[in-house]
């Protein structure tokens, strides 16, 4: 089994083009597209001068990020087989934990940025969880540091077709996922 040969840049073009208030780069000036821990300096070696980052971390609550992303990872050439035993997700450990483990993503992407950087977050709530996610992503902008939120929108729910899925097999209300638009400050 091989992942099939996709143009990546080709994808971020056409999600890039969802947002409002973003012209969208030239294809040559998106080159580096990461696939690692965000939270770790060394994921950001050859990361120099980015001035547009686009990211939707694990939502608070969710504890098989990495395993439910299998199939994205997969078509990017990861692994063909699911590791169940990973142990490098978010913290859990409580809301506190979970932001700070957020604020590393953020330090580091900000490190990795030029003066005038944006940043835009897709980010929301799992239903059997009670958090407020527009709560917990500020907190992590402030924890952080060095960005200034302009705005956050509502992305409505799965129903309204601005999300990738549904939760499967369960019988439950969506949670509202939110679009978070950050600048260096």
């Amino acid at each position: 089994m091989e992942p099939p040969v996709v143009s990546v840049l080709k994808v971020l073009e056409k999600k890039l083009a969802r947002i409002p208030d973003l012209d969208t780069p030239s294809p040559g000036r998106l080159t580096d597209i990461k696939c690692g821990d965000a939270r770790l300096a060394a994921s950001y070696r050859r990361v120099r001068n980015a001035t547009v980052t686009v990211t939707s971390p694990p939502y608070y609550g969710m504890t098989t990020y990495v395993e439910d992303q299998w199939l994205r990872n997969w078509f990017l050439g990861g692994p063909a087989e699911i590791d169940y035993g990973n142990d490098q997700q978010m913290s859990h450990a409580g809301q506190d934990a979970f932001i700070a483990d957020l604020a590393k993503v953020w330090r580091n992407v900000l490190k990795a940025s030029e003066d005038e950087a944006r940043l835009y977050v897709r980010f929301g709530a799992i239903p059997s969880v009670k958090s407020d996610p527009r709560r917990i992503l500020k907190a992590s902008l402030e924890e952080a540091g060095g960005w200034k939120l302009i705005s956050v929108r509502n992305a409505k729910t799965s129903g309204a077709g601005k999300r990738q899925a549904d939760q499967m097999g369960r019988e439950s209300d969506p949670a509202d996922e939110f679009d978070f638009h950050a600048i260096r400050a």
